[in-house]
This record gives C-alpha cells, sequence and structure tokens, in this order.
C-alpha cells in the first residue's frame, strides 16, 4: 500500500523495505516540487567502495549539500526510501523542468565491494514491478534508464548486460509472480467449487480470461 507517496509496506516480496526521508530543511537535495510520475528511472550508483551499500547512500542523501537525490536505493538485502513519490527529485540530469527529474520515480542500485549483484538486481525488479502494479499515473512502458534523459551511460552495469534483456527480466518477474498467485488462488477456489466440478471451473475462467484481482477477490470471499 502507498500513502501520501511512501510505501506501507514492510516488506516487497520477501525484501525488507525501510523509510528514511530525506529532511525537508535539505532544500537542495529535497526541493519538495510536486509530482505526478510517469517514469520509473533506473541508476547504478557507480559507488564500488567497500560498505556502500543502500543504508550508506540514504545516509549520504539525507545530508548533501548537492543538487542530488533519488526515491529508492537498492542492495542485496534491503531496500530505502528517501522521497515520497508525489514529491520529484534531482536524479535524471535533464535540468529543473525536464521531464527525468520531475516525471521520473528514481531507483539507485547498488555495486558495492562484496555485493552479490544478482540479488540486488532481483530485489530492484521486485520493487520495480511492485510501482508499475501500484503507481496507477505511471506510462504503459515507464521503465527508462537514466541515459534515456540526459545521454549519460547509466545505469552503467545493465545497459553492459543489455538494457532490453533487463525489461524481459521485469517482464518474466511479473508474469511468473501474477501466475503463482493466480495458482494459489485457484486452489482456494477449487476447495470450495461445489458447481460443476473443476473441469467446468477452468473452462469457463478461461473463457473469460479473468484476471488476478478477480481470482483474489472470489477467492478471499470464502475465508470470511
Amino acid at each position: 500500500m502507498i500513502k501520501n507517496g511512501w510505501i506501507q509496506d514492510k516488506k516487497i516480496d520477501g525484501v525488507p523495505f525501510r523509510i528514511d526521508p530525506i529532511p525537508k530543511s535539505n532544500k537542495t537535495s529535497r526541493p519538495q516540487y510536486k509530482m505526478t510520475a510517469k517514469y520509473i528511472n533506473i541508476h547504478n550508483t557507480g559507488n564500488k567502495a567497500k560498505g556502500a551499500d543502500a543504508k550508506a547512500h540514504t545516509e549520504y542523501v539525507d545530508e548533501t549539500k548537492a543538487y542530488i537525490s533519488w526515491h529508492f536505493t537498492v542492495d542485496d538485502k534491503e531496500i530505502f526510501q528517501e522521497l515520497p513519490i508525489i514529491e520529484s527529485s534531482w536524479n535524471a540530469g535533464d535540468g529543473r523542468k525536464g521531464k527525468g527529474n520531475r516525471k521520473g520515480i528514481a531507483i539507485e542500485i547498488c555495486e558495492n565491494y562484496g555485493i552479490d549483484w544478482g540479488i540486488a538486481k532481483e530485489n530492484a525488479i521486485k520493487l520495480i514491478a511492485y510501482l508499475m502494479k501500484n503507481v496507477s499515473t505511471l506510462y504503459n512502458k515507464p521503465v527508462k534508464p537514466h541515459q534515456f534523459f540526459s545521454g549519460k551511460y547509466c545505469p552503467h552495469r545493465i545497459l553492459d548486460e543489455g538494457w532490453n534483456q533487463f525489461l524481459l527480466q521485469i517482464d518474466k518477474y511479473k508474469n511468473n509472480n501474477v501466475d503463482s498467485k493466480i495458482d494459489r488462488y485457484k486452489n482456494i477456489i477449487q476447495d470450495h467449487c461445489n458447481y460443476g466440478g473443476p473441469e467446468y471451473l477452468w473452462k469457463y475462467l478461461d473463457k473469460y480470461s479473468y484476471s488476478e484481482y478477480i481470482y483474489s477477490k472470489w477467492a478471499n470471499s470464502y475465508k470470511k
């Protein structure tokens, strides 16, 4: 759930989630411009130092006097939120009125010494999928590299691996996640279905292409 731009969940698909707001008194990194999010902007931190994890970066952006900020920091252990997604940040290098800065939810993915990069990237994908599901104002294809807005070669590790490959990984995660949830809902429905039998039920559902939302509403009705 998102309230006033802040994610309220304690975990995102198993990944510990924390809120550590940039103080409003920090006028440089927290401009407090209102934002209607259209994009999800992906970055690498560019910091390979030992200990330069998500906690270190959220502490840095709290105190910096530079015009730099973002909404989320992700590593291989946890996710931090630094800004509400209804406020813009200085992340994209495209100016005071640039689309990246003023319309983009910015995610920094850590790459510090000793990090499990595969897990860090997977945690970022979980966050991206969460935002795509819960932020209704996003464009249909909202995920963009920092490079899209300013030309900077960032997120360099993901660009090196292939940007389209990253998008495919997001789609695969989203599809697998939805399928697993639907399977779980189906089991609940099937256990309580007493008309026509399971074969009739699934033939009916397939015909009308029921969504995850419909399955969940139906399944949850049996739990009351």
